[in-house]
This record gives structure tokens, sequence and C-alpha cells, in this order.
């Protein structure tokens, strides 16, 4: 595949997955970053507690190994999230 710059992008809309979860993040100044990961049924599952990279990487292996289909899209909207809370040091809910 030959490489091409594409100089604008559409928006795309988002497209809901069949994952089952959601996530509650929460900025902790003695924490960082605080995941709750939540079923459907609003109840929580798992939580983690780190740096935002760390955080993230474990949504991610935690869904993939009990298998929720988390789908791609989901997974680096969460992980921008986990950065903004960590970042602007405030709190996020995500669906």
């Amino acid at each position: 595949m030959q490489w091409q710059k594409i100089q604008t992008t559409d928006n795309i809309e988002w497209q809901k997955d069949d994952s089952g979860i959601y996530t509650l993040i929460n900025w902790n100044p003695s924490d960082n970053v605080r995941c709750d990961i939540m079923s459907d049924n609003h109840e929580p599952i798992m939580t983690f507690v780190g740096t935002s990279d760390n955080v993230r990487k474990h949504v991610i292996k935690f869904a993939s190994d009990n298998g929720f289909s988390l789908s791609l899209q989901h997974a680096s909207y969460i992980g921008r999230e986990l950065a903004l809370a960590e970042l602007q040091q405030t709190s996020y809910n995500q669906s």
C-alpha cells in the first residue's frame, strides 16, 4: 500500500458497540485516574486506578480477557477520555 496524504477528514458518526459496558472516569489527586467499568444495569464490574496510560491498558485487557466486544472506536474513545481526565484533572462519565 502506498502512502497518501488525506488533507481533511469528515465527521464519522459514532457506532455503538455491543460490549454491554460503559465507564465512569474520575480524577483523584492522590490516585490519578479512577475508571469504573459498569454494566448496562449500572452495576460496577471492575475498577482500575493509576495513570491514564496504565488504566487504559488494563481496561482493554480486562474487556478482552472477559469477553466484552469492545470496538476499536470505543476503546480509543475511553483512552482519550482517560487522558483528558488526567490532563484536565476532572471527572467524566462515558457511555
